[in-house]
Parts: structure tokens; C-alpha cells; sequence
């Protein structure tokens, strides 16, 4: 017997995670109609015009614009550090639960040498945060992918823009490197994964970064996407003319009629006197049976079978091991509900599914396994 919490609950849940790879959560992203958050973007300079915070990006207003966020930085001198915020425009309802993705450089020019996931970020904003999260180590990063995730178990998801997280990393040699973000573990491919506690949210632009340790960095113009366009008005319509109305024509006068001839009445027929008393009982007729054959028995009324009850579905039957709220596949989500409920909060499940902290059989192979 194995108990679905308690101090193995951290190992359980990596070991999930390590188990399903790529294949967690690409498999519920969306694939048609508008992203789901329209920007996201590395910005080399967090502090101007005005420092990112968790819940505002540059100036703030709606969106990410052009002034909000520094996509090259030049000439940063050897061995000088840079830190660099990633920023969302908007994240829609339900609410970010957290985030994963890789930070990739030219390890040649680069290194990374510190991170902050835990405090002043959009998903850590609401009331009550509850920060849990990981990263590649040992620090310095050296081999030009950096892995960090971060996921909020207070309970709360939140909306709109702010910053996800921190990266500071150190020029090593002199060149240029891109600063791009990717996800091969949570869903989001070749952006960064943006989640909530069900799905990964789709992007429509992710705006990259290039830093120049030593020289100087062509300037590529970031894409911003295009502010909304208003529907076009159509122009007035002159009312329909109503066509002309033609004259009343008087109507035909019919010819005379002649009147009617009555038709001939039948003579009355007599009502039968009614019988009030020592009437006579009529006598029904009885209908003969044909010659050579036999009349037909009266049929017996049959007793309809009670039906058996089919019976009840053992429960917890059928789950692989893992699956701990019963969807059918071992995935991401249930190590996220594990920490949910490790963390002391409320997590679904499928029906008949064996609640967390409860004890359940592992059917084995027969081999003493």
C-alpha cells in the first residue's frame, strides 16, 4: 500500500513530471481563433521610463507599446552583469497559476548568474501567495539554456499585465546574443509557457532581445501588434419610395339571383316508446365457429422477468498510478493538484476517484512485484 501524500509528496511530483515530458499539457493548448495573451517580451532595460512592476509594465497602460520596453542593449563592458525583466501585455480569466520555460543564449558571450522567481511577479500579486518553484543549477548557467519554473499554490490566479520574472546574466566574451524564451517541458514550444492550472495560454508575438558585451548591436525594430481597428461605417441609406397607389376600382355588380327553392321535408319518423319497466333483456348473439375448426384458447398472461442488477464498478479501478484526480492520463496537472492539496487547498477529481490521503491497492504482475 502507498499513500497519495506525506513526505514523498515532492518526489512524487517530480517524478511525474519527469515522467510525461513534452507531452503534459501541449496535448489541451489551443490551435484556432485569437491568442489568448496578444504579447510577450524580454525587456534589457526594466526601469525605463518607469520600473516594471508585478502588475504594470513600463507606463503602463493597456498593453506593451513601443517606449515601454529596450529590446538591445550595447556595449556592456566584460564581466558586467545585466537583468533583464519578462513581461506579459494581459493575461485573460482564469488567471495565470504560473509559469515554465528555458532562457537561451550564446554561451560563448553569456552567462547566467542569478534569478528571481519567487517575489514581486504578476502571479504572486494577489492575496495570499503561496511561491514554489525551480531552476537549472548549479549558478553560473553555462550551456546557453537556462530552465526555471514558478507556480503560486496560494490559490489565487490573476489577471492583466505585469512581469513574470527576473534574469541576471554576465558578459563573458565579446559579441552579440539573442535573448529568446522557449517551453519543451509545459506546452508552450517556441514561446514561453504562460499557465493556468488547466492549460497553457496561447501567444500571438513574442518580442526576443539582443545584447552586445563589448560591441555594438544592429538595432532590429520589435513587432508590436497593431492597435485595433474600428469596424467600418457604412453609409446612409435613403429610405425605400413607397410605389404609387392605384385608384379603387368599384367592384362588378353581380346579376340577380333567383330565390332559393325549398327542398321537399320528409315525413317525421317515430321515436321508439322508452321501456320503464319488465323490458326485456336482450340476448346477445353468439358467433359461430367455422366448420373444421377449433376455437381459439383464451391466452394466458405471461409474468415479465425482474431484471438483474448490474454490478457496481469497483472503485479506483482502471487508474494508472499517478493519476491522481482520475482524467484518464498521467499528466502535469496531477502534480500540480498534489501541491495544491500538499499546500492545504481544494483540488478536483474525476468520479470514483480515490480522495487525496487515502490508502489504495497497486494491482501487480503476478511476479511478486
Amino acid at each position: 500500500m502507498k499513500r497519495l501524500h506525506g513526505p514523498g509528496t515532492w518526489i512524487l511530483a517530480a517524478t511525474i513530471l519527469a515522467a510525461i515530458s513534452v507531452v503534459m499539457l501541449s496535448s489541451q493548448r489551443a490551435t484556432a481563433g485569437p491568442p489568448d495573451i496578444a504579447t510577450v517580451a524580454v525587456d534589457l532595460d526594466p526601469s525605463s521610463p518607469a520600473a516594471n512592476t508585478a502588475t504594470s509594465i513600463g507606463a503602463g497602460g493597456a498593453g506593451i507599446q513601443a517606449g515601454d520596453i529596450q529590446s538591445t542593449l550595447d556595449s556592456v563592458a566584460i564581466n558586467a552583469t545585466v537583468t533583464f525583466d519578462v513581461v506579459v501585455d494581459a493575461v485573460p480569466s482564469p488567471g495565470i497559476f504560473g509559469v515554465g520555460m528555458e532562457v537561451n543564449y550564446d554561451p560563448a558571450i553569456v552567462e547566467v548568474t542569478g534569478v528571481n522567481r519567487l517575489s514581486g511577479l504578476l502571479h504572486f500579486s494577489g492575496a495570499n501567495p503561496g511561491p514554489f518553484g525551480s531552476n537549472d543549477l548549479p549558478l553560473p548557467d553555462t550551456d546557453g539554456s537556462f530552465r526555471v519554473d514558478s507556480v503560486d499554490l496560494g490559490g489565487t490566479d490573476e489577471t492583466g499585465p505585469g512581469k513574470v520574472l527576473d534574469v541576471t546574466v554576465k558578459c563573458i566574451g565579446t559579441g552579440t546574443t539573442p535573448i529568446t524564451l522557449t517551453d519543451g517541458f509545459t506546452g508552450g514550444g517556441a514561446n514561453a509557457g504562460i499557465q493556468n492550472t488547466s492549460t497553457v495560454f496561447t501567444i500571438g508575438n513574442e518580442i526576443e532581445a539582443f545584447i552586445g558585451c563589448n560591441v555594438a548591436v544592429p538595432n532590429p525594430t520589435p513587432t508590436f501588434p497593431p492597435p485595433p481597428t474600428a469596424p467600418p461605417t457604412a453609409p446612409p441609406t435613403a429610405p425605400p419610395t413607397a410605389p404609387p397607389t392605384a385608384p379603387p376600382t368599384a367592384p362588378p355588380t353581380a346579376p340577380p339571383t333567383a330565390p332559393p327553392t325549398a327542398p321537399p321535408t320528409a315525413p317525421p319518423t317515430p321515436s321508439p316508446t322508452p321501456c320503464s319497466t319488465n323490458c326485456p333483456t336482450p340476448t346477445p348473439t353468439p358467433t359461430a365457429t367455422p366448420v373444421g375448426q377449433t376455437p381459439s384458447p383464451t391466452p394466458t398472461p405471461t409474468a415479465t422477468p425482474t431484471a438483474t442488477a448490474a454490478p457496481s464498478p469497483s472503485v479506483g479501478a482502471g487508474f494508472a498510478w499517478g493519476d491522481v484526480d482520475c482524467s484518464g492520463a498521467v499528466n502535469p496537472i496531477d502534480s500540480l493538484k498534489l501541491l495544491r492539496f500538499d499546500a492545504g487547498l481544494a483540488s478536483s477529481q474525476g468520479p470514483n476517484c480515490p480522495p487525496f490521503g487515502s490508502s489504495v491497492g497497486i494491482a501487480g504482475s503476478g511476479n511478486g512485484e
